[in-house]
């Protein structure tokens, strides 16, 4: 008997294709406020390259969060920025 072995990415993209075909109605997460004003500004804004999507943005401040960052400070500090890239860069010094 010849058994094919699926590796774990391919698995979780079958689970994640039939719950697709299924009809699944998962509701989008919640995100807090500060991080989906900072993501508007710098992918819908700004169009940073960093963040080529809403979503990479919106996971990437809740990780810094979970790791302790102030993004309420980064927050303002994008706002004021006004799409400057270095001003940006320099936005994730004030969250650490």
């Amino acid at each position: 008997m010849n058994r094919t072995r699926l590796s774990s990415a391919a698995l979780v993209s079958l689970l994640v294709l039939a719950a697709t075909a299924c009809g699944d109605t998962q509701t989008a997460p919640e995100w807090p406020e500060d991080c989906e004003v900072i993501c508007d500004s710098l992918v819908t804004d700004c169009a940073y390259e960093a963040y080529p999507t809403m979503d990479s943005c919106l996971q990437g401040c809740s990780y810094d969060i979970e790791l302790g960052k102030d993004v309420a400070s980064q927050r303002s500090c994008v706002e004021t920025a006004n799409c400057d890239l270095f001003a940006i860069v320099e936005c994730q010094h004030h969250a650490d």
